[in-house]
């Protein structure tokens, strides 16, 4: 069973994820997820859904799995692989929506601030909880949240490691639209308006925007 799936509605292409029972990240989760952009590459779809099964779209890396017995040398080794595929997501030339609920910390919520929109069910809960584990953002999360809220609100997500709900995100422009929990996984119709056009001009305004706002790191 893959962690990972790509699948094409019309001109929208739904990621899913699906590691139970919570969607912690992990290695495979990784691999699978790349695999699955490169189906996007394949495809000709004109925008992609992020989302998860289950009650939570994530509470971020399997540190059992993930960073047991790992030294300075493969931490580095890890990130190397980790970062250049995450940024894939920013280097689409397509509009990302990314469908949020229940607990999304860490690297779950920074594979969602990946996309260039997030859209929360009225439950879900977010964090930076790294240094809970004496670590920093592993997937640039500290620059992605400052990007959206400014540098002193990802300073005090990051250094506090506090849960925010859906709402005090939205007010941060940190997340762009809150909808009802049961209709959270009706959200391919956001990225099918997103795309409903005949023609590319908003992959092409898309990719005009990231270019202009985001970092490259």
């Amino acid at each position: 069973m893959t962690s990972v799936s790509f699948e094409k509605r019309g001109n929208v292409g739904l990621i899913t994820l699906d590691n139970p029972p919570i969607n912690l990240v992990d290695d495979d989760l990784l691999l699978e997820l790349g695999k699955a952009l490169d189906e996007v590459d394949r495809s000709e779809v004109r925008a992609v859904l992020l989302h998860a099964v289950g009650d939570h779209f994530g509470p971020g890396v399997n540190v059992k799995t993930t960073f047991s017995g790992v030294n300075s040398k493969g931490a580095r080794k890890m990130l190397a692989g980790a970062i250049p595929m995450v940024l894939r997501f920013e280097q689409l030339d397509l509009p990302v929506v990314c469908a949020v609920q229940g607990f999304c910390f860490a690297a779950s919520l920074e594979l969602a601030l990946r996309c260039d929109v997030i859209v929360a069910s009225d439950d879900a809960k977010f964090a930076q909880v790294e240094r809970d584990i004496g670590a920093a953002t592993y997937l640039g999360g500290i620059y992605l949240l400052a990007e959206r809220c400014g540098p002193a609100r990802a300073r005090e997500i990051c250094l506090t490691g506090e849960r925010y709900d859906a709402a005090i995100f939205e007010r941060w422009n940190i997340v762009n639209r809150i909808v009802p929990r049961i209709a959270i996984h009706r959200c391919a119709g956001v990225g099918t308006k997103v795309c409903g056009r005949s023609d590319k001009s908003v992959c092409g305004e898309q990719a005009i925007a990231s270019r202009i706002s985001r970092p490259r790191y």
